[in-house]
């Protein structure tokens, strides 16, 4: 602490009066730099104490800087291995999908070809079905033809049959009479 004993030396001269204001003034100045030196201490104390608190939050930086550190150099390990394994994965995928579409290639153009034979098959059957059909109608026409001849030729030889029935009727009625008539005769002669 800092302390006035030697004042200048043209205040010691002064008078009794300004011995009493001597000592206030030595008192104010003393009790000025006392405080001021409490003060100055305080000041430092908290300096000292912001000083350990900036130390300490510095290490606290320092420390999650390096953790972020770590973390992100440990990030980029795994960033760069993934991608790696993606692109391992992608590549593979391609190559995968490329053959799967060759080989549906070769599906489709054996489906094709087979395609164009079923189409085939199907129209010379359709064409012999058509053919055959034709064939089965020019038949059925003959027939229905042939038919309607001998519902005719039925009628006719009913008719026949009807009229040989009756002349049959009519020869039995005439031979019954010659026979009456001959003996009807043989009984005159």
């Amino acid at each position: 602490m800092l302390t006035l004993d030697i004042l200048p030396l043209g205040l010691s001269i002064a008078s009794s009066s300004s011995a009493c204001s001597q000592e206030a003034v030595k008192a104010l100045i003393n009790t000025t730099l006392k405080e001021h030196a409490e003060n100055l201490e305080k000041v430092n104390k908290v300096v000292e104490d912001s000083a350990a608190t900036c130390k300490e939050a510095t290490k606290k930086v320092n420390k999650l800087i390096n953790d972020d550190w770590s973390f992100m150099s440990a990030f980029q390990r795994s960033f760069d291995s993934n991608t790696t394994k993606s692109y391992e994965v992608i590549s593979r995928l391609g190559s995968s999908l490329h053959t799967e579409k060759e080989k549906l290639k070769e599906v489709r153009t054996g489906l094709q070809i087979d395609n164009v034979e079923l189409n085939s098959s199907i129209t010379s059957k359709i064409v012999k079905l058509q053919d055959d059909l034709a064939t089965e109608s020019t038949i059925m026409d003959a027939l229905t033809l042939k038919i309607e001849k001998l519902k005719v030729l039925n009628v006719k030889l009913e008719n026949a049959e009807k009229k040989i029935n009756e002349l049959l009727s009519e020869r039995a009625v005439v031979t019954s009479y010659v026979s009456a008539v001959n003996m009807l005769l043989s009984d005159l002669f």
